[in-house]
């Protein structure tokens, strides 16, 4: 997820200079724990190191470790904290960290510049057109792909 999210936020910008490799290594994701909340508080987090290279030498010229961190997660500890980290949906949980992991570090790839993703699933409000339907059979006087009549 954190791959596909950096290619939309860097990839398609206009090349300076010469060819650039990124590359983002994730070392460590933590999901909320229970214990931990209940306890001493906890959230989820992940932390990566990513570098810019020469495409062509392979010299490192930038390198950053960056922690992206679920803010939202932070804010219930405690007997609540149980139950919003025994309830979470990892897969989402993981699509926000990506998320934010895309954006900081596509930003700071970019030379700072701001980075916000759009959603990747656009909700689909366009009703099927009249006849457009896939349950639909076709009848006697309907034309097939071909455009003869199907019998």
């Amino acid at each position: 997820m954190t791959r596909d999210d950096l290619l939309r936020a860097v990839g398609g910008r206009p090349e300076q200079g010469a060819p650039k490799r990124l590359d983002v290594t994730i070392t460590d994701v933590h999901f909320k724990n229970p214990m931990l909340s209940l306890i001493v508080g906890d959230g989820n987090r992940m932390a990566s190191t990513a570098s810019i290279r020469d495409a062509a030498t392979g010299k490192t010229e930038w390198e950053q470790k960056f922690v992206t961190t679920d803010k939202t997660s932070y804010i219930l500890n405690g007997v609540a904290g149980i139950a919003v980290s025994a309830l979470q949906n990892k897969r989402n949980v993981e699509a926000k960290l990506a998320r934010g992991a895309a954006e900081q570090i596509g930003g700071k790839a970019l030379g700072g510049k701001s980075v916000r993703l759009a959603d990747t699933k656009p909700v689909n409000t366009t009703l099927p057109s009249e006849g457009s339907s896939p349950l639909r059979r076709p009848t006697d006087d309907a034309p097939d792909a071909a455009g003869d009549p199907v019998s």
